[in-house]
Protein backbone atom coordinates (compact mmCIF):
# COMPACT_ATOMS: atom_id res chain seq x y z
CA UNK A 1 0.00 0.00 0.00
CA UNK A 2 1.22 3.50 -0.75
CA UNK A 3 0.53 6.50 1.46
CA UNK A 4 -2.00 8.05 -0.93
CA UNK A 5 -4.06 4.86 -0.97
CA UNK A 6 -4.00 4.70 2.84
CA UNK A 7 -5.16 8.31 3.09
CA UNK A 8 -7.97 7.60 0.62
CA UNK A 9 -9.18 4.58 2.59
CA UNK A 10 -8.94 6.49 5.89
CA UNK A 11 -10.93 9.38 4.42
CA UNK A 12 -13.54 6.96 3.12
CA UNK A 13 -13.83 5.37 6.57
CA UNK A 14 -14.32 8.75 8.27
CA UNK A 15 -17.07 9.64 5.81
CA UNK A 16 -19.06 6.47 6.33
CA UNK A 17 -22.45 7.43 7.78
CA UNK A 18 -22.76 4.47 10.15
CA UNK A 19 -21.35 1.13 11.25
CA UNK A 20 -23.71 -0.82 9.00
CA UNK A 21 -22.10 0.74 5.94
CA UNK A 22 -18.66 -0.23 7.19
CA UNK A 23 -19.77 -3.81 7.76
CA UNK A 24 -20.76 -4.03 4.09
CA UNK A 25 -17.22 -3.09 3.09
CA UNK A 26 -14.97 -4.71 5.77
CA UNK A 27 -12.08 -4.86 3.31
CA UNK A 28 -11.39 -1.17 3.95
CA UNK A 29 -10.75 -1.78 7.63
CA UNK A 30 -8.87 -5.02 7.01
CA UNK A 31 -6.57 -3.13 4.63
CA UNK A 32 -5.77 -0.53 7.27
CA UNK A 33 -5.08 -2.90 10.16
CA UNK A 34 -1.55 -3.99 9.04
CA UNK A 35 -0.57 -0.35 8.55
CA UNK A 36 -2.08 1.19 11.70
CA UNK A 37 -1.73 -1.74 14.12
CA UNK A 38 0.95 -4.11 12.80
CA UNK A 39 1.15 -5.94 16.15
CA UNK A 40 -2.33 -7.37 15.50
CA UNK A 41 -1.00 -9.11 12.42
CA UNK A 42 1.49 -11.23 14.35
CA UNK A 43 0.52 -14.88 14.08
CA UNK A 44 -1.57 -16.03 17.02
CA UNK A 45 -2.64 -12.55 18.14
CA UNK A 46 -6.22 -12.28 19.36
CA UNK A 47 -7.44 -8.76 18.61
CA UNK A 48 -10.57 -7.00 17.44
CA UNK A 49 -12.28 -3.73 16.53
CA UNK A 50 -15.81 -2.80 17.52
CA UNK A 51 -17.98 0.27 17.39
CA UNK A 52 -18.15 2.07 20.78
CA UNK A 53 -20.30 0.17 23.30
CA UNK A 54 -21.26 -2.45 20.75
CA UNK A 55 -20.84 -6.23 20.65
CA UNK A 56 -20.75 -6.23 16.83
CA UNK A 57 -17.19 -6.84 15.68
CA UNK A 58 -15.87 -4.76 12.80
CA UNK A 59 -12.68 -6.80 12.61
CA UNK A 60 -11.34 -9.99 14.20
CA UNK A 61 -7.87 -11.44 13.89
CA UNK A 62 -7.90 -14.97 12.41
CA UNK A 63 -7.10 -16.65 15.77
CA UNK A 64 -9.87 -14.84 17.64
CA UNK A 65 -12.32 -15.40 14.78
CA UNK A 66 -11.58 -19.12 14.92
CA UNK A 67 -12.25 -19.16 18.67
CA UNK A 68 -15.64 -17.43 18.29
CA UNK A 69 -16.79 -19.35 15.23
CA UNK A 70 -15.36 -22.82 15.88
CA UNK A 71 -18.13 -25.17 17.02
CA UNK A 72 -15.64 -27.10 19.18
CA UNK A 73 -15.29 -24.17 21.60
CA UNK A 74 -18.30 -23.44 23.81
CA UNK A 75 -18.31 -19.95 25.33
CA UNK A 76 -19.62 -19.72 28.86
CA UNK A 77 -20.57 -16.32 30.32
CA UNK A 78 -21.58 -15.97 33.95
CA UNK A 79 -25.34 -15.42 34.14
CA UNK A 80 -24.73 -12.66 36.69
CA UNK A 81 -22.97 -10.63 34.01
CA UNK A 82 -25.66 -10.95 31.34
CA UNK A 83 -28.81 -10.13 33.26
CA UNK A 84 -30.63 -7.16 31.74
CA UNK A 85 -30.31 -4.94 34.81
CA UNK A 86 -26.64 -5.73 35.48
CA UNK A 87 -25.60 -5.26 31.84
CA UNK A 88 -27.57 -2.02 31.60
CA UNK A 89 -26.04 -0.50 34.73
CA UNK A 90 -22.49 -1.57 33.85
CA UNK A 91 -22.82 -0.13 30.33
CA UNK A 92 -24.37 3.06 31.70
CA UNK A 93 -21.47 3.51 34.10
CA UNK A 94 -18.92 2.96 31.30
CA UNK A 95 -20.63 5.59 29.13
CA UNK A 96 -20.84 8.07 32.01
CA UNK A 97 -17.18 7.57 32.95
CA UNK A 98 -16.05 8.17 29.36
CA UNK A 99 -18.08 11.40 29.18
CA UNK A 100 -16.69 12.64 32.51
CA UNK A 101 -13.11 11.85 31.47
CA UNK A 102 -13.31 13.44 28.03
CA UNK A 103 -15.55 16.46 28.64
CA UNK A 104 -15.15 17.21 32.36
CA UNK A 105 -11.41 16.48 32.67
CA UNK A 106 -11.94 13.75 35.24
CA UNK A 107 -9.46 10.91 35.58
CA UNK A 108 -11.65 7.93 36.40
CA UNK A 109 -9.60 4.76 36.18
CA UNK A 110 -11.94 2.36 34.45
CA UNK A 111 -10.88 -1.11 33.32
CA UNK A 112 -12.88 -2.14 30.29
CA UNK A 113 -12.21 -5.80 30.94
CA UNK A 114 -14.23 -8.98 31.07
CA UNK A 115 -13.12 -12.58 31.52
CA UNK A 116 -14.81 -15.28 29.46
CA UNK A 117 -14.58 -19.04 29.83
CA UNK A 118 -14.45 -21.37 26.85
CA UNK A 119 -14.67 -25.15 26.98
CA UNK A 120 -13.63 -27.55 24.26
CA UNK A 121 -16.55 -29.79 23.37
CA UNK A 122 -14.42 -32.85 22.62
CA UNK A 123 -11.55 -32.72 25.12
CA UNK A 124 -13.35 -30.90 27.95
CA UNK A 125 -10.37 -28.56 28.40
CA UNK A 126 -11.29 -25.17 29.79
CA UNK A 127 -9.57 -21.91 28.89
CA UNK A 128 -10.04 -18.39 30.20
CA UNK A 129 -9.50 -15.17 28.25
CA UNK A 130 -9.49 -11.63 29.54
CA UNK A 131 -11.07 -9.29 26.99
CA UNK A 132 -9.43 -5.86 27.25
CA UNK A 133 -10.93 -2.90 25.37
CA UNK A 134 -9.24 0.45 24.70
CA UNK A 135 -11.27 3.59 23.99
CA UNK A 136 -8.30 5.72 22.86
CA UNK A 137 -9.81 6.11 19.39
CA UNK A 138 -13.28 7.10 20.54
CA UNK A 139 -14.43 10.73 20.43
CA UNK A 140 -17.38 12.01 22.47
CA UNK A 141 -19.76 14.32 20.57
CA UNK A 142 -22.55 16.47 21.98
CA UNK A 143 -25.78 17.60 20.35
CA UNK A 144 -26.18 20.52 22.78
CA UNK A 145 -23.97 22.50 25.17
CA UNK A 146 -22.90 20.36 28.11
CA UNK A 147 -24.03 21.24 31.60
CA UNK A 148 -21.47 22.68 33.97
CA UNK A 149 -20.96 20.38 36.93
CA UNK A 150 -19.36 21.14 40.26
CA UNK A 151 -16.95 18.78 41.99
CA UNK A 152 -19.69 18.05 44.49
CA UNK A 153 -22.12 17.03 41.75
CA UNK A 154 -19.53 14.82 40.05
CA UNK A 155 -18.77 13.21 43.41
CA UNK A 156 -22.49 12.61 43.89
CA UNK A 157 -22.71 10.90 40.49
CA UNK A 158 -19.75 8.62 41.17
CA UNK A 159 -20.88 7.85 44.69
CA UNK A 160 -24.30 6.76 43.41
CA UNK A 161 -23.31 5.33 40.05
CA UNK A 162 -26.05 2.67 40.12
CA UNK A 163 -28.68 5.41 40.35
CA UNK A 164 -29.22 5.99 36.63
CA UNK A 165 -31.95 8.57 37.25
CA UNK A 166 -29.56 10.75 39.23
CA UNK A 167 -26.90 10.50 36.50
CA UNK A 168 -29.43 11.39 33.79
CA UNK A 169 -30.34 14.47 35.79
CA UNK A 170 -26.82 15.85 35.39
CA UNK A 171 -25.66 14.07 32.22
CA UNK A 172 -28.50 13.34 29.77
CA UNK A 173 -27.02 10.43 27.81
CA UNK A 174 -29.28 11.09 24.80
CA UNK A 175 -27.37 14.34 24.18
CA UNK A 176 -24.12 12.48 23.53
CA UNK A 177 -22.84 10.29 20.73
CA UNK A 178 -19.59 8.40 20.20
CA UNK A 179 -17.49 8.31 17.06
CA UNK A 180 -14.52 6.15 16.25
CA UNK A 181 -13.76 2.57 17.15
CA UNK A 182 -12.69 0.46 20.10
CA UNK A 183 -9.59 -1.67 19.77
CA UNK A 184 -9.14 -4.68 22.00
CA UNK A 185 -7.44 -7.97 22.50
CA UNK A 186 -8.00 -11.25 24.31
CA UNK A 187 -5.30 -12.40 26.74
CA UNK A 188 -5.02 -16.04 27.83
CA UNK A 189 -5.33 -16.05 31.65
CA UNK A 190 -6.13 -19.75 32.00
CA UNK A 191 -3.37 -20.59 34.47
CA UNK A 192 -4.16 -17.58 36.66
CA UNK A 193 -7.87 -18.40 36.79
CA UNK A 194 -7.24 -22.07 37.52
CA UNK A 195 -4.87 -21.20 40.38
CA UNK A 196 -7.55 -18.85 41.73
CA UNK A 197 -10.14 -21.65 41.57
CA UNK A 198 -7.72 -24.04 43.27
CA UNK A 199 -7.05 -21.49 46.01
CA UNK A 200 -10.79 -21.19 46.66
CA UNK A 201 -11.00 -24.95 46.99
CA UNK A 202 -7.85 -25.54 49.01
CA UNK A 203 -7.26 -22.45 51.12
CA UNK A 204 -10.32 -20.27 51.53
CA UNK A 205 -12.93 -23.07 51.50
CA UNK A 206 -15.14 -20.89 49.27
CA UNK A 207 -15.91 -23.67 46.83
CA UNK A 208 -19.15 -25.67 46.96
CA UNK A 209 -17.45 -28.82 45.67
CA UNK A 210 -18.07 -31.76 48.02
CA UNK A 211 -15.77 -34.70 48.68
CA UNK A 212 -17.25 -37.00 46.03
CA UNK A 213 -17.00 -34.36 43.29
CA UNK A 214 -13.64 -33.02 44.40
CA UNK A 215 -11.47 -35.56 42.61
CA UNK A 216 -13.14 -35.02 39.23
CA UNK A 217 -12.97 -31.25 39.71
CA UNK A 218 -9.25 -31.34 40.55
CA UNK A 219 -8.60 -33.65 37.62
CA UNK A 220 -10.33 -31.24 35.25
CA UNK A 221 -8.34 -28.31 36.68
CA UNK A 222 -5.09 -30.24 36.19
CA UNK A 223 -5.96 -31.22 32.64
CA UNK A 224 -6.80 -27.65 31.68
CA UNK A 225 -3.76 -26.24 33.49
CA UNK A 226 -1.37 -28.53 31.61
CA UNK A 227 -3.50 -28.66 28.43
CA UNK A 228 -3.38 -32.46 28.56
CA UNK A 229 -6.92 -33.83 28.17
CA UNK A 230 -6.01 -37.50 28.66
CA UNK A 231 -4.19 -37.32 32.02
CA UNK A 232 -5.64 -38.55 35.29
CA UNK A 233 -5.07 -37.00 38.71
CA UNK A 234 -4.50 -38.81 41.99
CA UNK A 235 -3.44 -37.98 45.52
CA UNK A 236 -2.00 -40.22 48.22
CA UNK A 237 -1.67 -39.39 51.92
CA UNK A 238 1.31 -41.43 53.14
CA UNK A 239 0.71 -41.41 56.91
CA UNK A 240 -1.24 -44.34 58.36
CA UNK A 241 -4.68 -43.22 59.57
CA UNK A 242 -8.02 -44.84 60.34
CA UNK A 243 -9.77 -42.97 57.49
CA UNK A 244 -7.17 -43.77 54.85
CA UNK A 245 -8.65 -47.16 53.92
CA UNK A 246 -11.87 -45.45 52.80
CA UNK A 247 -10.22 -43.04 50.36
CA UNK A 248 -10.36 -43.49 46.61
CA UNK A 249 -8.39 -40.47 45.43
CA UNK A 250 -5.26 -42.43 44.57
CA UNK A 251 -4.33 -43.00 40.95
CA UNK A 252 -5.44 -46.62 41.42
CA UNK A 253 -8.78 -45.23 42.68
CA UNK A 254 -8.48 -47.35 45.82
CA UNK A 255 -6.21 -47.33 48.85
CA UNK A 256 -4.16 -50.47 49.39
CA UNK A 257 -1.66 -50.35 52.23
CA UNK A 258 -0.13 -53.63 51.04
CA UNK A 259 0.85 -51.88 47.80
CA UNK A 260 1.63 -48.35 49.03
CA UNK A 261 3.85 -48.82 52.07
CA UNK A 262 6.24 -51.37 50.51
CA UNK A 263 6.57 -49.01 47.51
CA UNK A 264 7.34 -46.04 49.77
CA UNK A 265 10.10 -47.98 51.54
CA UNK A 266 11.70 -49.20 48.30
CA UNK A 267 14.25 -46.58 47.22
CA UNK A 268 14.69 -48.25 43.82
CA UNK A 269 11.13 -47.59 42.68
CA UNK A 270 9.50 -44.25 41.82
CA UNK A 271 7.42 -43.89 45.01
CA UNK A 272 10.39 -44.70 47.21
CA UNK A 273 12.58 -42.18 45.37
CA UNK A 274 10.04 -39.42 46.07
CA UNK A 275 10.30 -40.11 49.82
CA UNK A 276 14.09 -40.53 49.80
CA UNK A 277 14.92 -37.46 47.67
CA UNK A 278 11.90 -35.24 48.48
CA UNK A 279 11.84 -34.35 44.79
CA UNK A 280 9.51 -35.03 41.89
CA UNK A 281 10.06 -38.29 40.03
CA UNK A 282 9.16 -38.85 36.38
CA UNK A 283 8.78 -42.19 34.62
CA UNK A 284 8.78 -41.68 30.87
CA UNK A 285 7.41 -45.11 29.99
CA UNK A 286 6.35 -47.71 32.55
CA UNK A 287 6.70 -50.39 29.86
CA UNK A 288 10.43 -49.69 29.63
CA UNK A 289 11.31 -49.70 33.37
CA UNK A 290 12.50 -52.89 35.06
CA UNK A 291 12.59 -52.02 38.79
CA UNK A 292 8.89 -51.46 39.33
CA UNK A 293 7.12 -51.94 42.64
CA UNK A 294 3.90 -53.92 42.80
CA UNK A 295 2.01 -50.62 42.98
CA UNK A 296 3.65 -49.38 39.78
CA UNK A 297 2.97 -52.73 38.09
CA UNK A 298 -0.70 -52.27 38.93
CA UNK A 299 -0.62 -48.79 37.39
CA UNK A 300 0.91 -50.29 34.26
CA UNK A 301 -1.91 -52.82 34.19
CA UNK A 302 -4.33 -49.86 34.16
CA UNK A 303 -2.64 -48.79 30.88
CA UNK A 304 -0.65 -45.89 32.29
CA UNK A 305 2.60 -45.25 30.40
CA UNK A 306 3.83 -41.92 31.81
CA UNK A 307 3.89 -41.23 35.55
CA UNK A 308 4.62 -37.99 37.42
CA UNK A 309 4.94 -38.09 41.22
CA UNK A 310 5.35 -34.80 43.14
CA UNK A 311 5.93 -34.70 46.92
CA UNK A 312 3.58 -32.64 49.09
CA UNK A 313 5.03 -31.19 52.28
CA UNK A 314 3.74 -30.29 55.73
CA UNK A 315 4.66 -27.10 57.58
CA UNK A 316 7.88 -28.69 58.88
CA UNK A 317 9.08 -29.76 55.44
CA UNK A 318 8.26 -33.44 55.87
CA UNK A 319 6.62 -35.35 53.03
CA UNK A 320 2.90 -35.47 53.81
CA UNK A 321 1.61 -37.00 50.60
CA UNK A 322 2.22 -37.47 46.91
CA UNK A 323 0.45 -35.90 43.94
CA UNK A 324 0.09 -38.48 41.19
CA UNK A 325 -0.48 -37.69 37.52
CA UNK A 326 -0.68 -40.48 34.98
CA UNK A 327 -1.04 -40.61 31.21
CA UNK A 328 -1.66 -43.44 28.75
CA UNK A 329 0.85 -41.73 26.45
CA UNK A 330 4.59 -42.36 26.89
CA UNK A 331 7.08 -39.56 27.66
CA UNK A 332 4.30 -37.10 28.45
CA UNK A 333 6.00 -35.32 31.37
CA UNK A 334 9.36 -33.62 31.86
CA UNK A 335 11.02 -31.18 34.26
CA UNK A 336 9.31 -28.27 32.52
CA UNK A 337 5.99 -29.86 33.52
CA UNK A 338 7.15 -29.98 37.14
CA UNK A 339 8.25 -26.35 36.99
CA UNK A 340 4.94 -25.19 35.50
CA UNK A 341 3.08 -27.01 38.30
CA UNK A 342 5.03 -25.30 41.11
CA UNK A 343 2.24 -22.88 42.11
CA UNK A 344 -0.40 -25.57 41.62
CA UNK A 345 1.49 -28.01 43.84
CA UNK A 346 2.10 -25.45 46.60
CA UNK A 347 -1.61 -24.65 46.80
CA UNK A 348 -2.51 -28.33 46.86
CA UNK A 349 -0.02 -28.91 49.69
CA UNK A 350 -1.70 -26.15 51.69
CA UNK A 351 -5.04 -27.79 51.00
CA UNK A 352 -3.85 -31.21 52.17
CA UNK A 353 -2.42 -29.69 55.37
CA UNK A 354 -5.71 -27.90 56.07
CA UNK A 355 -7.64 -31.07 55.29
CA UNK A 356 -5.63 -33.18 57.74
CA UNK A 357 -5.90 -30.53 60.48
CA UNK A 358 -9.65 -30.25 59.97
CA UNK A 359 -10.08 -34.01 60.31
CA UNK A 360 -8.01 -33.99 63.51
CA UNK A 361 -10.05 -31.11 64.98
CA UNK A 362 -13.35 -32.75 64.08
CA UNK A 363 -12.23 -36.09 65.51
CA UNK A 364 -11.32 -34.43 68.81
CA UNK A 365 -14.69 -32.66 68.87
CA UNK A 366 -16.45 -35.96 68.17
CA UNK A 367 -14.59 -37.62 71.04
CA UNK A 368 -15.56 -34.82 73.43
CA UNK A 369 -19.19 -35.04 72.37
CA UNK A 370 -19.52 -38.83 72.36
CA UNK A 371 -17.29 -40.06 75.19
CA UNK A 372 -16.63 -39.34 78.83
CA UNK A 373 -13.10 -39.06 80.25
CA UNK A 374 -10.82 -41.53 78.46
CA UNK A 375 -7.72 -43.10 79.95
CA UNK A 376 -4.60 -42.28 77.88
CA UNK A 377 -3.71 -45.98 77.51
CA UNK A 378 -6.83 -46.69 75.44
CA UNK A 379 -7.36 -43.27 73.85
CA UNK A 380 -6.09 -44.61 70.51
CA UNK A 381 -9.02 -47.02 70.27
CA UNK A 382 -11.60 -44.29 70.84
CA UNK A 383 -9.81 -41.96 68.43
CA UNK A 384 -9.87 -44.66 65.77
CA UNK A 385 -13.63 -45.16 66.23
CA UNK A 386 -14.30 -41.40 66.19
CA UNK A 387 -12.18 -41.01 63.04
CA UNK A 388 -14.08 -43.73 61.17
CA UNK A 389 -17.39 -42.23 62.32
CA UNK A 390 -16.49 -38.71 61.16
CA UNK A 391 -14.96 -39.84 57.87
CA UNK A 392 -17.86 -42.04 56.80
CA UNK A 393 -20.27 -39.22 57.59
CA UNK A 394 -18.22 -36.63 55.68
CA UNK A 395 -17.57 -38.79 52.62
CA UNK A 396 -21.26 -39.61 52.19
CA UNK A 397 -21.14 -43.22 53.31
CA UNK A 398 -24.22 -44.82 54.90
CA UNK A 399 -22.80 -45.40 58.38
CA UNK A 400 -23.90 -42.66 60.77
CA UNK A 401 -23.40 -44.24 64.21
CA UNK A 402 -20.26 -44.84 66.18
CA UNK A 403 -18.85 -48.35 65.92
CA UNK A 404 -18.76 -50.23 69.25
CA UNK A 405 -15.58 -49.94 71.30
CA UNK A 406 -14.45 -53.52 71.81
CA UNK A 407 -11.17 -54.83 73.21
CA UNK A 408 -10.94 -58.50 72.34
CA UNK A 409 -9.20 -60.89 74.74
CA UNK A 410 -8.47 -58.11 77.24
CA UNK A 411 -8.96 -58.77 80.96
CA UNK A 412 -8.50 -55.59 83.00
CA UNK A 413 -7.01 -55.77 86.47
CA UNK A 414 -9.10 -52.73 87.27
CA UNK A 415 -12.39 -51.81 85.62
CA UNK A 416 -14.82 -48.97 85.72
CA UNK A 417 -18.49 -49.38 84.82
CA UNK A 418 -20.28 -46.89 82.62
CA UNK A 419 -23.98 -46.73 81.82
CA UNK A 420 -24.57 -47.01 78.04
CA UNK A 421 -25.39 -43.62 76.49
CA UNK A 422 -25.36 -41.91 79.89
CA UNK A 423 -22.99 -39.20 78.61
CA UNK A 424 -25.19 -38.50 75.60
CA UNK A 425 -28.34 -38.28 77.70
CA UNK A 426 -26.64 -36.06 80.26
CA UNK A 427 -25.28 -33.75 77.57
CA UNK A 428 -28.72 -33.56 75.96
CA UNK A 429 -30.50 -32.42 79.11
CA UNK A 430 -27.67 -30.18 80.31
CA UNK A 431 -27.70 -28.49 76.88
CA UNK A 432 -31.47 -27.96 77.03
CA UNK A 433 -31.18 -26.51 80.55
CA UNK A 434 -28.34 -24.19 79.58
CA UNK A 435 -30.20 -22.97 76.46
CA UNK A 436 -33.27 -22.17 78.57
CA UNK A 437 -31.27 -20.28 81.18
CA UNK A 438 -29.17 -18.36 78.65
CA UNK A 439 -32.29 -17.24 76.78
CA UNK A 440 -33.73 -15.95 80.05
CA UNK A 441 -30.49 -14.15 80.92
CA UNK A 442 -30.38 -12.54 77.46
CA UNK A 443 -33.97 -11.35 77.74
CA UNK A 444 -33.22 -9.83 81.13
CA UNK A 445 -30.12 -8.04 79.84
CA UNK A 446 -32.03 -6.68 76.83
CA UNK A 447 -34.58 -5.13 79.20
CA UNK A 448 -31.79 -3.66 81.33
CA UNK A 449 -30.03 -2.23 78.25
CA UNK A 450 -33.16 -0.24 77.44
CA UNK A 451 -33.30 1.20 80.94
CA UNK A 452 -29.64 2.01 81.70
CA UNK A 453 -26.41 2.67 79.82
CA UNK A 454 -23.78 0.24 81.08
CA UNK A 455 -21.14 -1.01 78.63
CA UNK A 456 -20.55 -4.31 80.44
CA UNK A 457 -24.12 -5.32 79.61
CA UNK A 458 -23.17 -5.43 75.90
CA UNK A 459 -20.09 -7.48 76.70
CA UNK A 460 -22.01 -10.06 78.72
CA UNK A 461 -24.88 -10.09 76.20
CA UNK A 462 -22.48 -10.94 73.36
CA UNK A 463 -20.78 -13.61 75.46
CA UNK A 464 -24.05 -15.32 76.38
CA UNK A 465 -25.25 -15.05 72.76
CA UNK A 466 -22.09 -16.80 71.55
CA UNK A 467 -22.58 -19.65 74.00
CA UNK A 468 -26.27 -19.83 73.12
CA UNK A 469 -25.63 -20.10 69.36
CA UNK A 470 -23.02 -22.78 69.97
CA UNK A 471 -25.40 -24.83 72.10
CA UNK A 472 -28.26 -24.49 69.60
CA UNK A 473 -25.98 -25.78 66.81
CA UNK A 474 -25.30 -28.90 68.91
CA UNK A 475 -21.63 -28.13 69.49
CA UNK A 476 -21.81 -28.69 73.26
CA UNK A 477 -18.80 -30.30 74.91
CA UNK A 478 -18.42 -31.13 78.57
CA UNK A 479 -16.04 -28.24 79.34
CA UNK A 480 -18.62 -25.72 78.06
CA UNK A 481 -20.78 -26.37 81.11
CA UNK A 482 -18.02 -25.23 83.47
CA UNK A 483 -17.21 -22.15 81.35
CA UNK A 484 -20.86 -21.03 81.11
CA UNK A 485 -21.68 -21.55 84.80
CA UNK A 486 -18.38 -20.01 85.86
Amino acid sequence: FNLNMTEEIEAALMNLPDTATLLKEPKHLEALVPLLFPSLCIKGQMGFFTAPFSYSFLFLTPTLKDLFTNDNWLINIDSKNISDQTALKDSFFDVTSLILNRLYNENINIDYEETIQVKHAETGLTKYYKIISKFDFVEVKTSSPIKKLTKKQIHEILNNWQNTSLTEKYIPIKNFSFEGFVIGNAVDVTKREILSALESLMVTNESNIDYNEGLLYLQQLTRSFLEMPEIEFGSTYIQETAWQNSTDWTLLRRFDSNLLFPALSNKDCAYGKVIATKQAVIIGDLNQVKNLSQLELELREKKYRSLLLIPLFDELGNVLGIMEIGSPLPYRFNQMTVLSLKGFTELYSLGMNSFVKEIDNQVRLTMQQQFTSIHPSVEWKFKEAATIFYWTKTSGKTQSTLPPIIFKDVYPLYGQADIVSSSQLRNKYVTADLIDNLKRVNELMEVCKKQIQFHLLDVYWKRTSTYLNKLIKGEFVSKDETQIIG
